[in-house]
């Protein structure tokens, strides 16, 4: 049976009291329970008895003797001052280096921790920019797509446009063929065609008519091309180009060039033609160009006026209308809410015949063309100058393509900096809470450095208040008798 001790505790009643402990051949390890204010004697190692297993370790003496400042005799070997002392100054040699250990530990750790950061930190933008820099990529690409599309559309759109606007121009060249070849063959010593110039006021006025006649419901507009004056050896009224009142209204015939041949060369009229003073209503019929002489109908000519409620002229109502057998036929009607519409029918006659011609004095021969009303003459005209030298790409753009150029270049930049201000955002969140850690961290050791630095301090304090104490006792102890 094993009755050596391993621990001691509860002394406390004996503990002013105890004055001398013999622990030898026992198996104690710890000393706390030692601390006795009035113990001078211990003893836990003994030549005849044995000793204990703490009296092997290392530093034995010393750190009874630091502990248990109140002991006198340790071991049978009475403790001296210089015992005392070296004792005090090796515990605070190794408190001392395990200070030094522990903060050099510190400082260690908070390096390799200040590295490891720094080297996080780094893979976190590396990582963060090479995703930043592929979406941006992306941007771009897509960007540049958009605009290679936008200006592919623009191409096709001005080619196409360009060539709707250069086969208008054939049309009017081939017109304008007509017209000349018309004149050149109608040259003869009863009628003659002198040309007029588009700056003449003979000009301006014939165009005011078919711009004054304008219809806003209309898809094409016509327009006067070239305009010759006729010279016949018929009486004629001139019109006033003035806007003054003219004895009488021009009237506007139109059809093709072999109308205007028969009417100058054979003095007839086709059954189913008709004058109006409307050039809009003279062109219903006719597609691409027409031929028209602007001319007015004898004063001495009777007519046979007719009244009719309808909204538009068109050949339904030419077939429905009822001629004279030997007059003219003066229609008048309401297109919409515009003011009254003449147009004069010529006489009734049989199939096999054409009524003359000798009640119409032509006055004017125009060539008119249809042109879209989308279609700018100015551009037309630029056009027709510059046909030899085509624009470039970047110099034909128009408004609209640069103003959606400019909106895909804004909204390109700011798709950038959304990504730019999400790079940022994503990269301070992984790196905010190490940024708040590593002050934390170094808090805490400079805490810990501060708590050890004041225990050596008061360790130190301790130290010297117990061998003063010790000096008093002993300096006492010597003075009794």
């Amino acid at each position: 049976m094993n009755t050596r001790l391993q621990r001691i505790c509860r002394l406390e009643p004996v503990a002013h009291t105890l004055t001398r402990l013999c622990l030898a051949d026992q198996e104690l390890t710890k000393l706390e329970a030692l601390c006795l204010p009035h113990l001078r004697h211990l003893s836990l190692a003994d030549e005849h008895y044995g000793t204990n297993p703490i009296t092997a370790e290392t530093g034995y003496k010393i750190f009874v003797v630091n502990q248990l400042k109140q002991v006198r005799i340790l071991d049978g070997l009475e403790i001296q001052s210089t015992d005392q002392r070296f004792a005090e100054d090796e515990y605070m040699q190794r408190e001392l280096l395990g200070a030094f250990r522990a903060l050099e530990d510190v400082v260690t750790k908070g390096r390799k921790a200040m590295a490891d950061e720094h080297a996080r930190h780094q893979l976190m933008r590396e990582k963060h920019t090479t995703a930043l820099h592929h979406k941006l990529q992306s941007l771009q690409q897509d960007y540049l797509a958009q605009l290679d599309s936008l200006i592919t559309q623009s191409v096709l759109a001005m080619e196409h446009q360009v060539d709707a606007l250069f086969e208008l121009l054939e049309r009017r060249a081939v017109a304008e063929e007509e017209q000349a070849l018309a004149v050149a063959q109608l040259q003869t010593s009863a009628t003659t065609f002198h040309h007029v110039a588009d700056s003449s006021p003979d000009f301006r006025y014939i165009a005011s008519l078919f711009e004054a006649r304008h219809r806003t419901d209309d898809d094409v507009d016509w327009k006067v091309l070239q305009l010759y004056k006729c010279h016949t050896s018929l009486r004629q009224q001139p019109f006033s180009p003035d806007g003054k009142p003219s004895p009488s209204v021009p009237l506007f015939l139109a059809g093709q060039a072999a109308l205007v041949h028969s009417f100058f060369t054979d003095n007839v009229l086709p059954p189913s033609s008709w004058l109006a003073s409307d050039p809009a209503i003279a062109t219903i019929g006719h597609a691409d160009h027409c031929h028209m002489l602007v001319c007015h109908v004898a004063s001495t000519v009777q007519v046979h006026e007719v009244h009719v409620e309808g909204g538009a002229w068109d050949e339904q109502l030419l077939v429905h209308t009822e001629r004279h057998a030997t007059l003219w036929t003066k229609v008048h009607f309401h297109m919409h809410s515009r003011v009254t519409s003449v147009v004069y029918l010529p006489p009734a006659a049989p199939s096999t015949s054409c009524p003359s011609t000798v009640d119409v004095i032509p006055v004017y021969y125009a060539v008119c063309a249809a042109t879209p009303c989308t279609v700018d003459e100015a551009e037309l005209q630029r056009l027709l100058h510059d046909a030899g030298h085509p624009p470039s790409v970047g110099g034909a753009a128009c408004g609209t393509d640069k103003d959606t150029a400019d909106a895909l270049l804004q909204q390109c930049q700011a798709r950038m900096r959304k990504e730019v201000e999400a790079y940022q955002r994503h990269l301070w969140d992984d790196l905010q809470p190490d940024r708040i850690r590593v002050p934390e961290d170094v808090q805490s050791l400079q805490q810990a450095l501060d708590h050890l630095r004041s225990h050596i301090q008061e360790e130190q304090d301790t130290q010297v208040c117990t061998h003063l104490i010790f000096v008093h006792a002993l300096t006492a102890l010597t003075e009794l008798p």
